[in-house]
């Protein structure tokens, strides 16, 4: 049986609170996937770095998905999200509440997804899709 996974990144601007008849649809960025493999995780990240070894769990990542819930009692307000992937790396803070979503991810053997709380601690729920 087949899986599948559908990131869903959409902006709407309308001057009705309801959003309807809207003035910007960005409908045209849902991205589909159809993985073989899913990862999902919930974590505690703190001001040490938490590094996931993407090429120990997938042969291909085609889409990663980071939200900081912090759910908890943690104090951090920020969690820097960096994916690196041989000698390219890319970095994103996320504030709390922020989700960063990457679809068509490539990579090579030495792939990573790290992650690092300002201060403290913050919770991040992970889903990593790929094959």
């Amino acid at each position: 049986m087949t899986d599948y996974a559908k990131f869903v990144s959409r902006f709407l601007y309308s001057k009705n609170s309801d959003y309807s008849d809207p003035k910007v649809d960005t409908k045209s960025l849902l991205t589909e996937l159809t993985p073989d493999e899913w990862d999902y995780r919930e974590l505690e990240v703190t001001i040490g770095a938490h590094t996931i070894d993407l090429d120990n769990h997938f042969g291909a990542v085609t889409g990663i998905l980071v939200h900081f819930s912090n759910t908890f009692s943690g104090t951090a307000t920020t969690i820097t999200v960096t994916f690196t992937s041989g000698s390219t790396a890319c970095s994103v803070d996320l504030l709390k509440g922020g989700t960063l979503a990457l679809a068509n991810v490539g990579f090579d053997e030495s792939a990573n997804l790290g992650l690092t709380a300002d201060v403290d601690t913050g919770e991040c729920e992970i889903v990593i899709c790929g094959s």
